[in-house]
């Protein structure tokens, strides 16, 4: 299986054999424990570096499956999650550029929608305001068309949840800092 692989792979780079403790740092991402949560972002990163530096072109798959295991975490409704997992993906995000943003919506997109089930859809919704929250902090939303788009995508997240509402005036009132009033006057503001 490809995943196990990946786990091995990653596993080796950190020098741990047996049961995959890369797979178990993202158990520990989602504890409520703010130095375990830390620590296990820290050692993601880390390891993720070591095996990017080694790929000359794309995504290393560490990188491809932590990056889908992040986004698809911040749907979670364990206690700790979104605040772990939003952590490392924003720092993902902003220390691999490698990753296309194209990526990141396909996995949004994939992930992040709406299941049907209540507390699944309220999941979703949750994480994709993170998610898109994320991209905003990482600072690679530098085209007009990206920050337009997840201002859109925020606002459909406020409008089908009032409970993101204060969320997503946060995360748009970050974001209009980095646009040029032009682009607020005529893409943004309706």
């Amino acid at each position: 299986r490809v995943t196990g692989h990946v786990l091995r792979n990653m596993d080796d780079q950190l020098g741990n054999k047996g049961e995959s403790s890369f797979l178990q740092l993202f158990w520990d991402l989602a504890s409520v424990n703010d130095a375990e949560q830390l620590r296990a972002g820290k050692e993601i990163i880390l390891a993720l570096k070591e095996k990017q530096a080694e790929v000359e072109e794309g995504l290393c798959p560490g990188l491809e499956y932590s990056l889908q295991r992040l986004v698809k975490g911040l749907a979670s409704h364990r206690k700790g999650a979104r605040q772990g997992y939003f952590t490392v993906l924003t720092e993902v995000l902003s220390l691999f550029h490698a990753i296309p943003l194209s990526r990141v919506y396909e996995l949004i997109h994939t992930h992040l929608e709406n299941v049907g089930k209540a507390q699944e859809e309220k999941g979703a919704y949750f994480g994709r305001a993170f998610a898109l929250m994320a991209l905003i902090q990482s600072g690679r939303l530098t085209d007009t068309t990206d920050l337009v788009s997840v201002v859109k995508q925020l606002r459909v997240c406020a409008e089908r949840k009032f409970y993101l509402q204060e969320f997503v005036a946060v995360a748009v009132c970050r974001l209009l800092g980095s646009v040029p009033e032009g682009v607020v006057r005529v893409e943004l503001v309706p």
